[in-house]
């Protein structure tokens, strides 16, 4: 819901949009640990706005993620940037692949997808920022978990959401022990999982109210990653 208050998605546009420094100042409001923005969140990429943001969370003890979206290194290397700027420890990005495209298609593009990785991983270790790629219902766990060992970068991992590889028809919690040892960062999301309703269609709900084996997932993730924060990602319908 706090994409669709910022007035940025393209269904939605409140009367009166909020800005970034109202969701920084919700944030700690709500006593939240930190947060993930996306660069559709801000309102400038200029040095001096980027930083102000890391100011902000330093000051109130909070951690920064920044978003990303493919694999292409122009603007994967810009994101790192970005996310350096503003003290984020990892970018989130995804694939976004189909995931009905042809066996041989996909092939080709995680082929591509590990030689821009391997070409941008020096530039994470650079400015201090790890690469954490989502399972974005469009890959699956076996894939992403070879994509990563075949990079064979420590700056390249997995940005798990807890939900996403019900739509491709996998159990999230086996999904989570195979990804957990490359975990930097997550998208923390319940449902309702049902035989009516799985995989083609998962309906989303609010922590809790699903039947996700949350505490469960987050035990496996913070043993096998050492990962101390979860990100939270609850969508939130237009309208």
């Amino acid at each position: 819901s706090f994409h669709l208050r910022l007035g940025r998605h393209e269904d939605y546009r409140p009367a009166e949009p909020a800005d970034t420094r109202w969701f920084l100042e919700k944030v700690v409001e709500l006593g939240f640990d930190g947060f993930q923005l996306d660069p559709a969140h801000i309102e400038s990429t200029e040095e001096g706005y980027l930083k102000e943001i890391g100011e902000f969370a330093r000051e109130h003890g909070l951690y920064v993620e920044f978003g990303s979206a493919g694999v292409d290194p122009i603007r994967l290397i810009r994101d790192i940037k970005a996310a350096h700027l503003m003290g984020a420890e990892v970018v989130r990005t995804f694939l976004g692949y189909d995931p009905r495209l042809p066996k041989a298609e996909r092939e080709r593009r995680l082929a591509q997808a590990e030689q821009n990785l391997r070409q941008v991983a020096p530039y994470a270790e650079r400015f201090g920022v790890r690469i954490a790629i989502e399972n974005h219902v469009d890959v699956m766990v076996k894939e992403l978990k070879e994509l990563i060992w075949m990079v064979g970068s420590e700056w390249v991992g997995v940005c798990l959401d807890t939900t996403n590889n019900l739509w491709l028809g996998e159990d999230p919690l086996p999904a989570a022990r195979e990804l957990a040892p490359y975990v930097f960062a997550t998208h923390l999301k319940d449902c309702l999982m049902a035989p009516e309703l799985a995989p083609q269609r998962v309906a989303p709900l609010a922590l809790g109210q699903g039947n996700v084996p949350l505490a469960d997932i987050l035990a496996v993730v913070r043993e096998g990653s050492g990962l101390d924060r979860f990100t939270i990602e609850v969508p939130t319908e237009v309208g």
